[in-house]
């Protein structure tokens, strides 16, 4: 009897323990973590990475645009989102019907006015109608709240087919005040990685390995080469769950899902290194159903293919302070890449 009664008290104190703990992360998560701005010689990037959770439009877009100012209350000056910032996965095919042109979409104008506001970069993602046609667009939206540019995502899966995306054609660079930046999307990056062999499983796609399909790729290459080339920062946005991580989807059963999210940091490390230049790849993190659990792993990789700041799977804030030479412009001299500065925070409560 005696026995059983440590026993339990064991039990107990084990219980009281975890309890406490789960406790402390909580309030650790509900603390508010203000940093010092950076450096005069430095300049911040802040990757957002997070599920686009919510039970209506309306919410996500209120949530996303928290997290932006978030984002700049911590000294941010260019704010970077992932692949479909404001749209959950679920919800794809109805953003699609209901895409508009960039002056028509109204949170198009909120992230405008948020960049304005703070006199910073905002660069995100959405869903752009031009004509008849929806494109997956990158978008950098500049201090004053002027769109500078917008990338179409140039290599679409057989899910962004199905639900009526055009690809777009090109690659280009944007100047902003500390370099030029220029954008990949999702599948491009992947497939351009892969040196034009597409490796794919998906038997829908019965054209990816047709002469036409690697003649494009083939020409896409080499404009990405050319044009990242002159790049001081390649912006890759990605929407990827993660890595045989069983989760219930609904009334299906349990699901899994195969990816490798190191694989991402490796990719993002032979861009940088093959266009001399920095790599903030962003990517969701976190649950969102019907998408089970995004992969994360957002990073920041200099020019030499070191990896400055690298997230996990939990959605937070990556925040990176680069070196800037005496002209302003971002510093690509591997003697002071050794100087950055990287901050891992979760988002305020």
């Amino acid at each position: 009897m005696k026995r059983i009664k440590w026993v339990i008290l064991l039990q107990s104190a084990v219980i009281i323990a975890l309890l406490a703990g789960m406790a402390l992360m909580w309030r650790s998560g509900k603390r508010s973590i203000k940093l010092d701005k950076p450096a005069h010689d430095m300049v911040r990037l802040a990757l957002l990475q997070y599920s686009t959770t919510g039970k209506t439009k309306e919410q996500i877009e209120s949530k996303v645009l928290k997290k932006i100012e978030s984002a700049f209350k911590q000294g941010a000056e260019y704010v970077i989102l992932p692949e479909y910032a404001f749209i959950s996965y679920a919800n794809q095919r109805n953003a699609v019907a209901e895409a508009k042109g960039i002056d028509e979409t109204e949170v198009i104008g909120s992230v405008k006015a948020l960049a304005r506001a703070n006199s910073g970069y905002i660069i995100f993602n959405h869903l752009i109608k031009e004509g008849e046609s929806v494109y997956n667009a990158a978008i950098a939206v500049d201090k004053k709240g002027e769109v500078r540019h917008v990338h179409y995502k140039t290599i679409l899966s057989s899910g962004d087919g199905r639900i009526g995306l055009t690809p777009g054609e090109k690659f280009e660079n944007v100047a902003l005040t500390h370099g030029k930046v220029g954008f990949v999307v999702c599948r491009s990056a992947k497939d351009l990685f892969n040196h034009m062999l597409v490796q794919s499983n998906d038997h829908s796609q019965s054209s990816v390995h047709s002469k036409d399909y690697l003649e494009r790729i083939t020409n896409l290459t080499f404009m990405a080469n050319t044009t990242f080339d002159k790049s001081q920062i390649v912006v890759i946005q990605l929407a990827h769950a993660g890595r045989t991580l069983p989760v219930k989807l609904g009334r299906t059963g349990l699901d899994y899902v195969w990816d490798a999210p190191e694989l991402y940091v490796e990719m993002a490390q032979h861009w940088a290194m093959a266009s001399k230049s920095y790599v903030a790849l962003v990517n969701k993190g976190g649950a969102e159903q019907p998408h089970s659990i995004y992969a994360g792993h957002s990073c920041v990789i200099a020019p030499n293919g070191r990896i400055v700041g690298a997230a996990g799977y939990a959605p937070g804030m990556l925040l990176v302070d680069l070196p800037l030479q005496s002209d302003g412009m971002l510093d690509m001299t591997s003697e002071k890449l050794y100087e950055t500065v990287v901050y891992d925070i979760p988002f305020p409560h």
